[in-house]
């Protein structure tokens, strides 16, 4: 089992190199069996079935003590080593709730740890056996192109993180995707450096269908059928002369319209076309 999941972390590994290795706006890395004790804490009280109280042996607030506080503590920053050692630590783990179900006592944990682990059924102690932490994830962007420092998301904001995530999903596969206003909760530097840059990069080997409110988004994102609608009567109907492709004057001029800074879109995707042309 313990070989298993090890597998199984590299294998996460592997996929999310794939997918993102030429990835220029996101990076997303896996963690092997997390990082933080806290973290873990709920699947480990899952599996032991009990989820309140016993804080001391399992894990206290501070996280100095209990069975879990030393399960990340100077773990190696290689990758393989980081595996093997987690592996051995968890191994550790299990060992001293075994020896306690099979009635030698442990110094370190008090006797109400000792009385819930004694009282589990043989198949609960089957299913804690079988417990290991989760995989994290660190997930960053570049803020300001493709050239910017990555930034760590894990203090963003939702939309943030939805956009992080939407890169991913984007650069994944090549099956259609329907998209519902992806630059909702996001500011305009996610929407151009993430958002649009990914939808330029991904429509070139799947069909992306968009719903936005957003210019850049149909503008910059290099839309090739936009569909103009309007609400009528209580319905939703597709106004003609904006419907078509960005070539044509009633497109253009149907999203300068609707859509707050449309004007300006245009006229960053002019001058991007430029500089494409000069160079």
């Amino acid at each position: 089992m313990a070989e298993q999941r090890a597998n199984l972390t590299r294998m996460r590994i592997k996929f999310l190199e794939s997918v993102l290795h030429d990835n220029k706006f996101v990076s997303i890395s896996v963690v092997p069996f997390g990082e933080s004790a806290a973290l873990s804490e709920l699947a480990f009280r899952q599996h032991l079935s009990r989820y309140d109280g016993l804080q001391s042996d399992i894990l206290t607030v501070d996280g100095r003590r209990g069975i879990l506080a030393g399960l990340y503590r100077d773990l190696s920053d290689d990758r393989e080593e980081r595996i093997q050692q987690s592996c051995d630590r968890v191994a550790l783990i299990k060992q001293r709730i075994a020896r306690i179900v099979q009635g030698e006592a442990d110094v370190r944990l008090t006797k109400w740890f000792h009385n819930h682990v004694r009282g589990l059924r043989p198949e609960q102690i089957d299913r804690f056996m079988l417990w290991w932490p989760e995989d994290g994830l660190r997930v960053s962007y570049r803020r300001g192109g493709a050239e910017g420092p990555l930034v760590p998301i894990a203090q963003g904001s939702p939309g943030q993180k939805s956009a992080a995530m939407l890169a991913f999903l984007l650069s994944h596969g090549d099956d259609p995707i329907v998209l519902d206003q992806p630059e909702d909760d996001l500011d305009n530097h996610l929407i151009y450096d993430l958002i649009v840059r990914q939808l330029r990069a991904s429509k070139r080997g799947r069909q992306v269908i968009v719903a936005t409110h957003n210019p850049n988004v149909v503008v910059n994102g290099d839309a090739e059928m936009v569909i103009s609608m309007d609400h009528c009567n209580g319905q939703c109907v597709v106004v003609d002369k904006g419907t078509g492709s960005l070539q044509d004057r009633g497109v253009r001029d149907e999203v300068c319209r609707v859509m707050e800074g449309g004007r300006q879109a245009f006229e960053r995707r002019y001058r991007l076309l430029q500089e494409r042309g000069d160079a």
